[in-house]
């Protein structure tokens, strides 16, 4: 579904962010987003597979969450607070992305209710899944994070490598081919 019609079957008038809107293709590992750099675009992925990393000084990376076709994201650093973006946005699969520049998404939610309305909606879904991952950092195993993934995104974790989910789960591959063996073992 298209930025367009994603905003229209939430009853948002978008005639006047319909110029704005562009489309761009990426190949896999391309960066649509670049930690520490500048973006202040709001994106809808129409096809493909991203994921968020996190990249530390130390060069280790972090995996933030993955965003499938269908899928809304930002960096909200640069589109709120005007600083670089926290996270990298890498390509999984090759990607079609739509995007907006955050201003005119901002001068939308401002003039019409329902975007304000679809916005809210939005934030709501982002603080709720946010909390959710930091309670499973801190208050679920490794093995029960594992679960949870298996359960909650069985489709998705066809689709990744043993890395992208370890990094997923905060855990490196070697412990992740342990939980993987011991599941395998008790069946």
């Amino acid at each position: 579904m298209s930025f367009q019609q994603t905003l229209s079957s939430a009853g948002v008038d978008i005639s006047s962010i319909e110029s704005s809107i562009e489309t761009r293709s990426f190949q896999t590992g391309d960066y649509i987003i670049r930690q520490a750099e500048f973006n202040k675009n709001i994106y809808k992925l129409t096809e493909g597979l991203i994921k968020l990393v996190y990249l530390t000084s130390a060069g280790a990376t972090y995996t933030k969450s993955f965003i499938d076709t269908g899928g809304i994201f930002a960096s909200m650093t640069c589109t709120l607070a005007g600083e670089p973006a926290r996270f990298s946005a890498v390509c999984l699969t090759p990607v079609t992305v739509e995007f907006l520049p955050s201003f005119k998404f901002r001068e939308l939610t401002e003039n019409d209710p329902e975007m304000l309305r679809f916005s809210n909606q939005m934030f709501r879904r982002l603080a709720l899944r946010n909390e959710e991952r930091e309670y499973d950092f801190l208050c679920l195993s490794a093995v029960e994070r594992y679960e949870k993934f298996l359960n909650n995104s069985p489709g998705l974790a066809q689709r990744l490598t043993q890395i992208e989910i370890a990094a997923y789960l905060g855990i490196t591959p070697v412990s992740l081919s342990r939980i993987r063996g011991s599941r395998a073992g008790a069946a």
